[in-house]
Formats: C-alpha cells, structure tokens, sequence
C-alpha cells in the first residue's frame, strides 16, 4: 500500500481522513509484531541446539571412592539403617558382614551408631563400634550418639560409648551435655550415673583444674569481700568490682562444668545465696599468659 502526492501531502498538512490515519498506524504495528516474533525465535545451531541454551546432558559413570569402588545408590546406602533401627539382628550381621557403610545418614543425619544408641541395642552397638562407627558424629540437632544414649537411658548403651572414648562434653545444638540430657531419665538414671562419673574425672583434668581453681579463689574472694583479689584475678583493664562486692557474702557454691577453648574457657556452676532460690552461673575467663582470668559472669535463675 502506498500513497499518491496529495495524500502524502494531506498527511503533512495534517488533513488526511482519520480511517487513512488509522489504517497506516495498524500496518506499520502489524509489521513490527510480526519481526519481533521471527527474532524472538531462538536460532538453531548446525546440531539443533539453540545457543545460550544447555543441551540435556546424561549422567556420565557412577562416582568412586578412593579405592576405585562406586558408591553405592542412596537406598542401597541406607540400608544398614533399616535392621538396626528395627532390631533384626540377622540382617543386620548380613550387611555387616557384606562391608555396609558405617557413616550412611538418615535425612536426621543419623548414623546406624545413633539409633542403635537411641534404641537402647548394646549387642549392635558393640559391633558398629569394633567396625569403627564415628563415635563423634553429630545429627540434626548436633548430637552424638551419647547424647541419645543418655536421652534414652540405656546404660549398658552408655557405659560401651565411654569405655570406647565418646567424649562426654560436648553440647548439642540446643547446649545440652549427655549428663544434662540424662536427667530428663530420673534421678535413678543409669545413664546418668555413668556420665556424671566421667565428667567428675574429667573436670580433674590438669587444664580443667587450673581454671576452676582460678574460679574458686574469685568466688572466696566474694565470700569475704576481697575486692584486690577480685581485680587482680580479672582480665587486666577491667573496671574495679562492684561496692557490694567489698563486703562479705554468705553463699554457698557448686561448680559443675568447664568448657574449654584454644584461648578462652567457660565455668558453669550453682551459687545459693540465705533466702533465695538456686542461682545458676556461667563464668568467662580468658587465656592471659600462663594463667587464667575472669571476664565476666552471668547469673540466671532456672
């Protein structure tokens, strides 16, 4: 379609009819839709691939181990899970025997070693231990297999982690030690006997004592309101101790825990004060040379 001279001229003057107007607006509109499609239109390659487009690749050979054996499917993994945590025992000798892996994982991040903890089955945990099970992994909720042996009360469960090694400070992800899980079991808590036991030994550890002896001269020194002593036992540069701190102080005093860090360490312990409820602590200290000293406390009551 094309116009004449004096159409061309009407559509500068402006007087051109409106359906004439209309029309060459809805050609030149159609024309550009239709080039804006055909570019839209991802090219091909020689190969039949459009470019900037990733072609379906298959999967290429199964990955290996480091001893050139494939690893096995997921499901094949998690078989070893299956007997334990149902207590077939015949299948589960038959997929030892077969060399299942001791490190598979539930979608928890449970280990055969963990539920067989949790289920309280000692035979199967004295064979996931001779095999080499990792006494030291962490689930979910970043706990061992001590942790739900002390959740669960299995003693005879316990007292094979212990004799094997399991390190009994180590908090979960929610804080819990396995002593303070145990005591979710009861006072008469196998479990909790045992575990109180190892912590006991281990506080008496040299670098534990050094620490908690260091704690025990700072709470004296409030007893008796030793004010130097409590400045010289704190980080240097911290402000004096509060005034109420120059007086004596009747408490009594337990300490129960010390985690300790590559420069730092944390005490936790019990103080009781006449007329008032148990009041928990948590006392900081910091590496200073070869000694240790307080940073700070923080008090809670439970």
């Amino acid at each position: 379609m094309s116009l004449n001279h004096s159409a061309r001229r009407s559509v500068l003057g402006g007087k051109v009819p409106e359906f004439w107007l209309y029309g060459t607006v809805l050609f030149i509109f159609c024309i550009l839709c239709t080039c804006s499609r055909e570019a839209s239109k991802p090219q091909r390659t020689d190969d039949g691939s459009a470019p900037g487009i990733e072609k379906y690749a298959p999967p290429g050979p199964a990955p290996k181990r480091e001893d050139d054996r494939p690893i096995a499917l997921e499901a094949e993994r998690l078989q070893l899970l299956m007997p334990v945590r149902e207590g077939d025992s015949e299948t589960f000798r038959a997929m030892m025997a077969r060399g299942a892996p001791l490190s598979s994982v539930d979608p928890a991040g449970r280990t055969a070693l963990h539920w067989a903890a949790v289920k309280g089955r000692g035979d199967f945990v004295d064979a996931l231990i001779k095999a080499g099970a990792d006494l030291k992994a962490t689930d979910a909720d970043g706990r061992t297999p001590l942790h739900l042996a002390a959740l669960a009360d299995a003693g005879s469960v316990t007292r094979s982690l212990l004799n094997a090694g399991a390190v009994v400070d180590v908090r979960d992800n929610h804080g819990y030690l396995p002593v303070e899980l145990a005591l979710a079991s009861g006072l008469e808590s196998e479990s909790r006997t045992l575990l109180e036991e190892a912590m006991a030994r281990l506080q008496e550890e040299p670098g534990r004592s050094a620490v908690r002896e260091v704690v025990r001269r700072y709470i004296e020194a409030i007893k008796t309101g030793d004010a130097n002593t409590l400045q010289a036992l704190s980080v240097p540069g911290t402000p004096k101790p509060p005034a109420e701190f120059a007086k004596p102080q009747a408490l009594a005093y337990t300490l129960q825990q010390t985690d300790l860090f590559e420069e730092g360490a944390v005490v936790v312990g019990t103080l009781e004060f006449p007329d008032w409820p148990p009041v928990r602590f948590a006392m900081a200290l910091k590496r200073c040379g070869r000694t240790w000293n307080v940073l700070g406390t923080s008090l809670w009551i439970e």
